[in-house]
């Protein structure tokens, strides 16, 4: 679940809680921060979603990337969105 947003040089950050904890540089993590990729916002757009907001509970997959010619290859991801009303 995004637990909240944080501005970071290329755009907004987010905190987010996971149901699972997940092993991150050798320590068990129950919350991460993701910031501002490219390939995280093209998902969000094609899930017809502009921006995350705090509440929001979501599902991402990272998918494999894509070169570009800017010389850093764009990470793909798929998502999946529950938004309270």
């Amino acid at each position: 679940m995004i637990q909240r947003e944080f501005s970071m040089q290329t755009g907004p950050g987010y905190e987010i809680s996971l149901r699972t904890p997940v092993k991150v540089a050798g320590a068990m993590e129950k919350k991460v921060s993701i910031g501002a990729l490219k390939g995280l916002k093209m998902a969000l757009n094609a899930a017809g979603v502009e921006d995350w907001q705090v509440g929001d509970k979501v599902v991402i997959e990272c998918t494999g990337s894509t070169k570009t010619t800017k010389g850093n290859d764009r990470v793909d991801f798929a998502i999946a969105l529950d938004r309270p009303e």
